[in-house]
């Protein structure tokens, strides 16, 4: 008879051990696991360190389109985020209407007769009808949903190639200058103009060591392999130049459609939201099933498909308040401020592009202007006088300087008008049903 009393009193204090005891094993668990992270992380640090002096493996324009295809992180996430929203679109009535299943477990006992206690297990289920203009708007939504983040994922990936095409010519830029013989400095006559040149040699090679650093790290972060180093072949790239072709750069000539997609895609989503607001105010359809218990352990009872009720009503309230009202207005302003913001970035994209152009042609006059004097100078032997042959040499630097320089602004225009050449890339397809 005494043991009862002694097993209520010994059960709460087992429990507080048991609780006490499982912190006490979060708090070493975390211990471990944390050193053993930072152990880890060291690991890899040394690891990189360990890298930093191995050759760069060449690599060519498609392995590097393809590296970047399936390696950067941003343009991985958004293809798998519209895997999902496409998987979404594609099942969206069976997950609005699968039916709900649901296990429900109790247990209702004193602390020291947990064994002699009261248990249940319940099944318990449901269907639920939505609301037809609810599922409509929801639907439309997931449709806008998918129509953007395809044309995102697209314009995702025309940013990224361009840019990788930018590192080429970066990476063909620094190897010149790498490469750029050092000029004799015997053909100077002032020593401190020699000391001067050494110096500024010393400066450059720094400059491009820390030029050549920042790059490795550009391209490991676009192709996600970090401790890798790259040697991009700029001699495979694809040649882009819109020389002849700034009269149409327009989207009758299949040259910004995506842009103008993509603004369709904004205001269709704003109206949509004007259109859910006037949707709220309808009458509210609730229709459902209503299940028994598909099983109770306490209960003899079976299930009875008599029992199944088909329910049906219809509701709406009135708003003494104003709210909706307001609400509606409010949202019809922040429509109308939305189209207003698209039409001045098309305004905006109007007159970068035509500044592009204007920019554009200069520079072709410049390369022409450039091209013309290296030419010239090359058709006459240089002179025989050392200080005349200085600066016919210095002279001619400059112009071979200039126009590589002239040549790099206008290829890098060129990507500007790459990205949005939809002839070149294509427009995405959404005939996937």
């Amino acid at each position: 008879m005494r043991l009862a009393p002694r097993v209520t009193f010994v059960s709460p204090i087992l429990l507080g051990l048991i609780i006490f005891s499982n912190t006490a094993c979060v708090t070493q668990k975390f211990g471990k696991n944390i050193a053993s992270a930072e152990a880890e992380v060291r690991r890899q640090r040394n690891e990189l360190g360990s890298q930093s002096g191995r050759l760069a493996e060449p690599v060519s324009w498609k392995k590097a389109c393809s590296m970047l295809e399936e390696g950067n992180t941003a343009l991985v996430q958004a293809r798998r985020k519209l895997e999902i929203t496409k998987e979404d679109r594609r099942k969206f009535i069976l997950h609005e209407l699968n039916p709900r299943l649901a296990a429900v477990y109790n247990l209702g006992a004193a602390l020291g007769s947990l064994a002699s206690g009261d248990h249940g297990l319940r099944l318990v289920g449901g269907i639920n009808i939505p609301d037809p203009f609810t599922l409509y708007a929801k639907r439309y939504a997931l449709e806008i949903k998918y129509y953007q983040e395809i044309l995102n994922s697209a314009l995702l990936e025309r940013r990224l190639k361009a840019s990788l095409y930018g590192y080429f010519l970066q990476y063909e830029s620094l190897s010149r200058l790498k490469m750029k013989k050092r000029r004799p400095l015997g053909l100077s006559l002032d020593a401190d103009a020699i000391y001067r040149e050494g110096m500024r040699e010393v400066v450059s090679s720094g400059s491009a060591k820390r030029r050549e650093d920042r790059m490795r790290i550009s391209l490991n972060r676009l192709f996600n392999t970090p401790g890798s180093h790259w040697k991009l072949r700029a001699d495979t790239l694809p040649n882009i130049s819109y020389e002849g072709k700034l009269g149409h750069l327009d989207p009758d000539h299949e040259f910004g459609t995506l842009a103008l997609m993509m603004a369709a895609g904004q205001m269709e989503a704003s109206l949509a939201r004007l259109w859910q607001v006037k949707v709220d105010v309808l009458p509210k359809v609730s229709n459902g099933v209503g299940i028994p218990t598909l099983y109770d352990s306490n209960s003899d009872t079976d299930f009875d498909v008599d029992s199944v009720n088909l329910f049906s009503s219809l509701s709406s309230s009135v708003d003494f308040t104003g709210r909706k009202s307001r609400r509606s207005t409010q949202v019809k302003v922040q429509v109308k401020l939305i189209q207003d913001q698209i039409k001045l970035a098309l305004e905006r994209d109007l007159v970068q592009l035509e500044n592009v152009k204007i920019r554009y042609r200069v520079l072709l006059k410049q390369i022409s202007r450039a091209e013309a004097g290296v030419k010239w100078m090359d058709e006459y032997p240089p002179p025989s006088n050392p200080k005349l042959l200085l600066d016919y040499l210095r002279r001619r630097a400059l112009l071979i300087d200039g126009l590589q320089r002239y040549q790099g602004q206008k290829k890098y225009l060129d990507l500007q008008f790459w990205v949005w050449d939809d002839r070149y890339w294509g427009l995405p397809d959404f005939s996937e049903n």
